[in-house]
């Protein structure tokens, strides 16, 4: 299941490639991909990816019940007011009289039929402006409430999870960020070109590292700039070890940190 995790690339396969598997995994009944974009002293919910019997429930969460949710809301909490806040976390919400009573329970869990549930927490981006990405996983109010070991096996699968949507948060704000991004010496200089600069990287190595930033595979570079997947992987180390990183998903960080 890792490598399946991992295997996910775009936005449009998160259902399949993360959701559903973890689903599938957990015992989950229904699941959910929430990104929170971080703000000062606040975070909205802008995307959500949904899976289950109650496609409307999301829609509801959205108009700011995640402020009463005692899992997420936390979190959330964290990236507002704590720079060092990192850490992949889980939580798990069963239902007892305490939440029985709340005003979340009764406007949202219970109108869902949403009862237990585990969510994971992955904070993501630059300290100044931290976002958050949910994924929960939920059984009906008459099924059987999730357990510490469900927990531990959603923590199993957090290092894959993070490490695909991770590559897919950081590739599409750099392309936000260059709403023209093209090969250097076209007359267009995105982020890529100008972190490229600042590492001294060669021409190529500049070319490439702008394939990589709209989401390209090995493959793809390869072909877009007639050379070898081989060649592609040589320029790749050479980037890596230029910015001192070891992977996509730290280069990107780069990229929309410095631009």
């Amino acid at each position: 299941m890792q490598n399946e995790i991992l295997s996910c690339t775009h936005v449009d396969q998160i259902a399949r490639s993360v959701l559903d598997p973890i689903a599938h995994f957990v015992g989950a009944e229904s699941s959910v991909y929430l990104h929170f974009r971080g703000a000062e002293h606040d975070n909205r919910l802008v995307r959500y990816i949904y899976q289950g019997p109650r496609p409307d429930a999301p829609e509801a969460y959205r108009n700011r019940l995640y402020d009463l949710d005692p899992v997420v809301r936390p979190s959330l909490d964290r990236t507002c007011h704590v720079d060092s806040f990192e850490e992949t976390e889980t939580g798990i919400l069963s239902i007892h009289e305490g939440i029985r009573a709340s005003r979340y329970y009764q406007i949202f869990l219970h109108p869902f039929d949403l009862g237990s549930m585990v969510v994971l927490t992955i904070p993501i981006g630059a300290p100044a402006a931290r976002d958050l990405i949910c994924l929960g996983f939920h059984r009906s109010l008459n099924s059987r409430a999730f357990a510490p070991t469900e927990r531990h096996a959603l923590a199993a699968v957090a290092a894959a999870a993070r490490a695909a949507l991770g590559v897919i948060y950081y590739r599409d704000a750099a392309i936000g960020k260059a709403s023209k991004i093209a090969i250097p010496g076209s007359g267009m200089q995105g982020p890529a070109w100008h972190y490229g600069r600042r590492l001294g990287l060669t021409e190529r190595e500049v070319e490439v590292l702008h394939a990589l930033t709209t989401g390209r595979t090995n493959l793809n570079i390869a072909h877009a700039l007639n050379i070898s997947i081989r060649t592609v992987e040589n320029h790749l180390r050479s980037i890596y070890s230029k910015a001192n990183v070891n992977s996509r998903t730290q280069i990107l960080s780069r990229i929309l940190a410095k631009d």
